[in-house]
C-alpha cells in the first residue's frame, strides 16, 4: 500500500546519492552476505520490498511482539 510506495520511492531516491551507492558497493566488497553490515543491492532490496505481503508482516509481528520480549521501563519518583 501507501507505506510500500513510500519506501520504494525512498529507495529509488537513494540511487541518486553517490555516497550511499559507494557505501553499498564498499559493504558488498568487505562483508560477506549474512553479515549485519552487508548491504543488499538496490535490485535485491527493491524485489524484497515488492514481495512483502500483509501476511509476512503479521507473522513477524506475532513472532517479535510477545509477552516474553516485553520490557517495562519506569522513570520518575516512585516506590518500588
Amino acid at each position: 500500500g501507501r507505506l510500500r510506495q513510500l519506501r520504494l520511492g525512498e529507495l529509488a531516491h537513494s540511487q541518486d546519492d553517490t555516497f550511499l551507492r559507494a557505501f553499498e558497493g564498499f559493504s558488498r566488497l568487505v562483508y560477506p552476505a549474512g553479515h549485519p553490515f552487508f548491504r543488499r543491492s538496490f535490485d535485491e532490496r527493491k524485489r524484497g520490498l515488492e514481495a512483502v505481503t500483509r501476511a509476512d508482516l503479521v507473522r513477524v509481528h506475532d513472532e517479535l511482539y510477545t509477552p516474553s520480549t516485553l520490557v517495562l521501563v519506569l522513570v520518575g519518583d516512585f516506590d518500588p
